[in-house]
């Protein structure tokens, strides 16, 4: 039984259901709280650091090209917020070869946001770049392609600018489970020493609405057989126009145009690693399956 309040007469039912819409309230603000959590980047502001298993000094959550005692990402002071940024730096390894320094995270998504904010200094040696790369997908579908989600930096700035890059999908009906950010500090197999970008608060916004969970990609299959390094490619829905296959950089490394309805690719040339396949059709459909050379 409830007790009456000699006061006022009003049970403390009433009391009991102010708790409970605190509770659910509050319950609906840490549901919020965990979905917008989930839609960023984790460690986006470079705060934390740590040591991995070779000793290497990393933003945590993240992975580098840093190798001990070859130092290309670092954390750098005075940071645009907070105590520390995040400096990637090309890297000469001798012999007039030049790396470029490298940073990238793979975290789990459930969004589809439609732009990246990142805030940057950068110094761009003469011909070279500073590259941004924004991909997303969905099992071994790409959703947000690299190829699609490139931005280039070929200028110095001095000081700290925020700059917000669009985000393309390729799949109009597909939530991801899994995106990636990468920063690479010079231009692929022709960086230069000198090149470095300081980066901060890296911020994901808008939403790409009017989805559902259920995908109608099933006019392109596409099988790696690992034994052989083999891949096929069929399509019951209309002819194949072009293949296209990029590395985990955004670099294309084999392009074919083609006017069949099955193809079959070695991949007994590539290195080991992940790479992306992008199928176009006749008919204007296109998807994008990511794949792992062992």
């Amino acid at each position: 039984m409830r007790k009456q309040n000699p006061k006022s007469g009003v049970s403390s039912i009433n009391t009991d259901n102010n708790n409970m819409k605190t509770f659910l309230l509050f319950s609906t603000m840490c549901l919020f709280t965990i979905l917008t959590l989930n839609a960023q980047v984790p460690n986006s502001g470079f705060e934390n650091w740590v040591n991995d298993i070779d000793g290497n000094y990393n933003p945590e959550f993240w992975t580098t090209s840093n190798s001990t005692p070859d130092t290309s990402v670092r954390p750098y002071t005075p940071a645009y917020a907070g105590n520390f940024s995040m400096q990637v730096s090309s890297l000469p390894v001798g012999g007039g070869f030049v790396i470029p320094g490298m940073a990238y995270i793979n975290y789990t998504s459930h969004q589809r946001p439609t732009q990246m904010t990142i805030c940057m200094r950068s110094t761009v040696a003469n011909s070279d770049q500073i590259l941004v790369y924004y991909s997303s997908w969905r099992n071994d579908t790409m959703i947000a392609a690299v190829g699609n989600c490139t931005f280039h930096i070929d200028s110095t700035m001095s000081q700290f600018h925020c700059l917000t890059f669009p985000i393309t999908y390729t799949r109009d009906v597909m939530i991801p489970d899994t995106a990636q950010v990468m920063i690479l500090a010079g231009y692929l197999s022709s960086a230069q020493a000198g090149t470095s970008v300081i980066v901060d608060e890296i911020i994901l916004s808008g939403d790409d609405n009017g989805i559902s969970e259920t995908s109608t990609d099933n006019a392109i299959e596409l099988f790696l057989n690992t034994e052989n390094n083999q891949i096929s490619i069929y399509s019951m829905q209309s002819i194949l126009s072009s293949i296209d296959i990029y590395d985990i950089t955004g670099r294309t490394v084999y392009a074919e145009k083609t006017n069949l309805n099955f193809e079959k690719l070695s991949l007994n040339s590539f290195a080991s690693g992940i790479y992306f396949v992008k199928v176009q059709l006749k008919d204007g459909e296109i998807a994008v399956k990511k794949i792992v050379k062992e």
